[in-house]
């Protein structure tokens, strides 16, 4: 039985949508035969509760609170929080492999330390890339965070046994960055849905009335485009016509609410984060989805898989060379870049339809993990 030590800050029942992944991937390691603990922090909410089902079989280590550093990234605190925890668990367990969940990334250093003292393979699963990742510099912590990463990031990525990483665009993002890696150890193991998670769902009889963009709205989106868009008299007919509104669900709301002028408000509605269960059934009962993407060819909405596992209307506004992009497409989307925006969410409002939904294995949560056991094995 393979034996595996996961570091993670976050995970379930933490709020935070980086919890989900690596869930998921404990849950069918464990299936798949693996002998899993996890090391994480002791959440204080509880949002996410219900992803910890069918993780009764993994062994869950918690090292404490969050305590805030000098530097925007979990990793620096769960290095300092998690380290003679993360020693004494590798002594007693000896792991044949440590899996790494990136971001946060300093939490890396850990796997590293263990490489040092035990010899113990380490492994990086990117979420999301490290120096290499297009978001802008932000404040004093982003620089710090930045200027420390140049001088870790190649040094860890040098003794990983294997990195992989959500899309072939960030893999090759990720090489031209460390060219190093045409000759590592690397692999494409894309985010997915959790086929369990979606058989649960039953859509109900009639929609909702709802767009909805579930996930957390952030600065590099492109929401000036889309506001722009909401202000076309056109578009406001038409979601009239249909009874619409766009639905907002998650963290950071403010970054579309604080552009909305005040004869826009009507059109749209606001929630917090909702539970993952809460989140999904939402995803089937919308008349469509939307997800605001950026200028970025690199980016991979993790919500795309279960947006086009339970709902057949999906619109993608943002890079149309992006990953996100080509997977909206492939299901029959609509993708548009801010190019004839309006004409394409006309299109995309015409066109809402109750077909029935294909699904693909190969993005399958278990298909996903024997992928990278095929690797480990």
């Amino acid at each position: 039985m393979l034996k595996i030590l996961f570091l993670t800050p976050e995970f379930p029942p933490s709020k935070l949508t980086g919890a989900i992944r690596p869930s998921k991937f404990a849950k069918y390691l464990q299936r798949l035969g693996c002998d899993v603990t996890v090391l994480t922090f002791e959440h204080q909410d509880q949002t996410h509760l219900d992803l910890l089902k069918g993780l009764e079989k993994v062994r869950i280590e918690t090292c404490g609170i969050v305590k805030k550093y000098f530097v925007n990234d979990l990793g620096i605190s769960f290095l300092f929080q998690a380290y003679g925890q993360t020693m004494k668990l590798a002594e007693e367990i000896k792991p044949d492999y440590i899996l790494v969940s990136m971001p946060t990334f300093f939490n890396s250093l850990l796997a590293l330390f263990l490489k040092w003292k035990f010899g113990t393979k380490y492994v990086l699963d990117y979420r999301d890339l490290w120096v290499a990742d297009p978001y802008p510099v932000r404040g004093f912590k982003s620089k710090v965070f930045r200027t420390l990463s140049k001088i870790v990031e190649p040094i860890v990525l040098k003794s990983a046994y294997l990195s992989y990483y959500v899309s072939d665009a960030m893999l090759a993002d990720q090489i031209k960055q460390y060219p190093f890696l045409e000759k590592r150890k690397t692999l494409v193991i894309s985010t997915g849905y959790d086929p369990e998670d979606i058989n649960q769902v039953t859509p109900s009889h009639s929609r909702n009335g709802y767009i909805s963009h579930i996930g957390n709205a952030d600065v590099d989106m492109n929401i000036d485009d889309f506001i722009s868009m909401i202000k076309d008299k056109r578009i406001q007919k038409s979601l009239l016509e249909r009874n619409l509104k766009f639905l907002f669900v998650g963290r950071k709301n403010d970054f579309v609410k604080t552009r909305l002028e005040s004869d826009l408000e009507p059109f749209f509605e606001f929630k917090n984060y909702v539970p993952h269960v809460e989140a999904l059934q939402l995803m089937a009962d919308s008349n469509g989805l939307m997800i605001l993407g950026s200028n970025s060819e690199q980016r991979l909405n993790r919500k795309v898989f279960e947006y086009t596992a339970l709902n057949q209307n999906v619109f993608y506004l943002g890079n149309i060379k992006s990953p996100t992009a080509n997977i909206v497409r492939s299901f029959n989307g609509t993708v548009s870049s801010s190019d004839d925006l309006e004409v394409k969410f006309l299109f995309f409002l015409e066109g809402l339809s109750n077909r029935k939904l294909e699904l693909s294995s190969a993005y399958s949560k278990d298909e996903l993990v024997k992928k990278l056991l095929d690797e480990l094995l």
